[in-house]
């Protein structure tokens, strides 16, 4: 017999503007959880996206009008992609989520950006073998980085879609209530 292995991670996965991330916060308010992690967030020049930076999810404070850029649209509509952006700030935030008192950790989302910052993605493995229970969005792309968790026993992935957002909402609830009572 091969070893039982329980559910620790729970990602959704899906096409933009479906409501991954509005599920996992709505999810969040009713269990009344607040989580360590990261929230990856757009910015914009005259109503269009020009970037993403990345945010501390435990860090309320407007001390600083800095934002950690991960990736910044060039000239010609291409990624400049910030590796020390996460292989500093992103490890500090993920370091400090294995040490803090919650025992769930916010990955809202992983994607291409962070295919060549390696310290950053053996953080995320650290987060996922950790005891915390990972809940996050992960982009329906390929990439080595990705694969490897979608592959994980220990790892669930939900696709969302507009038809079936609020099942899954109620599914994302029953097994984050089950492995944390």
């Amino acid at each position: 017999m091969g070893e039982v292995v329980f559910i620790s991670n729970i990602f959704l996965t899906g096409k933009i503007k479906v409501g991954k991330s509005t599920i996992l916060n709505k999810v969040l308010n009713k269990l009344k959880i607040i989580p360590s992690g990261f929230k990856t967030l757009p910015f914009k020049e005259k109503q269009e996206i020009k970037g993403y930076y990345i945010k501390s999810n435990l860090d309320d404070s407007n001390t600083s009008n800095e934002l950690h850029i991960i990736a910044k649209k060039n000239k010609n509509n291409n990624w400049n992609i910030q590796h020390s952006t996460f292989d500093v700030i992103g490890v500090e935030i993920l370091k400090n989520s294995l040490k803090a008192e919650n025992n769930v950790i916010l990955m809202d989302e992983l994607g291409f950006f962070e295919s060549k910052s390696l310290k950053f993605q053996d953080y995320v493995f650290k987060c996922l073998d950790s005891e915390k229970i990972v809940l996050g969005v992960i982009k329906p792309i390929r990439t080595s980085f990705l694969n490897k968790i979608r592959n994980r026993q220990d790892t669930i992935i939900l696709h969302i879609n507009i038809n079936n957002r609020d099942k899954q909402f109620e599914k994302v609830e029953d097994i984050l209530n089950n492995i944390l009572y």
